[in-house]
């Protein structure tokens, strides 16, 4: 038990919760006493929000979220937590015992697929990729980074960072430019608008920054989607565009052009999109549908779409503002401002990570087809200039065009 006990001390920081977590609940997934401990540290960190936690606050929500505990499991957690409160936390040690780990994890990783490779299953390419990007799981010491406390450093960074603005002025007023570090995300019900509001505004922020933008595409064919946003940056019809498509690419590519990879993979996984973001270095990446990256394990359907949200939370602070998109629930079926409960299956899991969460609500009723009803559910960001505080949490309606693929404030600012 000795080696339990060390682990999950150390986890208790937020130092090696960090950079071993995920390493560590891969290796010991198969251990049902030991994983449940690493659920729900994952909890605790979300729920308390610091730096380190104590013992006692680690067994209080675990009985909290195991409370009818088998017989020979309660004999297990007492005798373990007893433990844990003895455990002296040796840093050197803690360093040592994770780097070992982490090095083992990355050697097996190589063996299994070399194995693949030899009986034919794998090609000999995905061998040499992988060792080439291997530098990616190698978790590297670095020196901490504390965040200035000078205000005028903060403001500061501020105008050299201005965002980027949407093309709906409705949202610039309530929720104001995303920077990096932001992660939101959008829900409504199938055939909402879901994909045209990402069309619209992401061609938008692309004119507005000279870096690369990240789409994940698991929903539409990734053709359509493209098409899309070719009628949203140039705001015409498709019948339009076909008339003359070297000026459509032309203009197309003098604001974005391949700056937008566009990844059309409905089985992407975590792993690879975050070697595609190692490589291209996103300044905005869009997620549609979050909910589908593929490369997460929990014991229950909410926690497992914590950790996938968590890990956007992650991507947006090392790259560029992140925008997810997913489905709402039933209970959002013909209804116009929709709530955060609405999010499809995730009680708080999801937007618990995020800054900012939009629902689009649309009714059913003659005459308003063209009519999209926005919440501003969660907003998190900080208020600027520009920004009203009566909008913070706004409900406000918009236009859809389909045929040109924007949404269009109703009101005129």
């Amino acid at each position: 038990m000795n080696i339990y006990v060390t682990i999950i001390k150390y986890l208790l920081n937020n130092i090696y919760y960090n950079k071993y977590y995920n390493i560590i609940l891969n290796k010991y997934k198969n251990n049902k006493y030991i994983y449940k401990l690493l659920l729900v540290i994952s909890n605790l960190y979300t729920k308390l929000e610091k730096q380190e936690y104590s013992v006692e606050e680690l067994q209080v929500l675990f009985h909290t979220s195991y409370p009818a505990l088998q017989k020979d499991e309660a004999e297990f957690y007492e005798s373990f937590f007893n433990s844990l409160s003895n455990c002296e936390v040796d840093h050197a040690l803690a360093h040592d015992l994770f780097e070992q780990f982490l090095h083992m994890a990355v050697a097996e990783e190589i063996a299994l697929l070399a194995v693949q490779v030899s009986q034919g299953q794998k090609k000999f390419d995905d061998l040499t990729t992988l060792l080439d990007t291997i530098d990616m799981q190698v978790v590297e010491e670095e020196q901490e980074e504390f965040t200035t406390t000078s205000i005028k450093e903060i403001h500061a960074a501020k105008i050299s960072t201005p965002g980027l603005t949407w093309r709906l002025e409705s949202l610039n007023r309530a929720l104001g430019p995303l920077r990096k570090g932001n992660f939101g995300f959008l829900f409504a019900r199938p055939e909402a608008g879901k994909t045209t509001f990402l069309a619209s505004e992401v061609t938008f922020m692309g004119s507005q920054t000279d870096g690369n933008i990240l789409w994940i595409n698991n929903e539409q064919p990734g053709g359509d989607v493209v098409w899309r946003c070719y009628n949203a940056l140039l705001g015409k019809e498709s019948g339009a565009i076909e008339e003359n498509l070297d000026d459509a690419e032309e203009r197309w590519n003098g604001a974005i052009g391949s700056r937008l990879k566009f990844i059309d993979n409905p089985g992407i996984g975590k792993s690879q999109i975050e070697l595609l973001c190692k490589k291209y270095d996103p300044k905005l990446i869009i997620f549609d549908q979050l909910d589908k990256v593929h490369g997460f394990d929990a014991e229950r359907y909410d926690l497992l779409m914590k950790s996938k949200y968590q890990w956007a939370r992650e991507l947006s602070k090392k790259y560029g503002p992140v925008i997810g998109v997913c489905q709402a629930g039933g209970t959002a079926e013909n209804k116009r401002y929709l709530e955060m409960t609405d999010v499809d299956s995730s009680h708080t899991a999801k937007q618990g990570e995020a800054d900012w969460v939009l629902g689009i609500g649309k009714v059913n009723d003659a005459g308003y087809e063209k009519v999209r009803y926005l919440h501003l559910c969660k907003n998190k960001l900080p208020a600027g200039a520009g920004i009203d505080p009566a909008l913070r949490h706004g409900k406000m309606e918009v236009l859809i065009n389909e045929a040109v693929a924007r949404y269009e404030d109703k009101i005129r600012w």
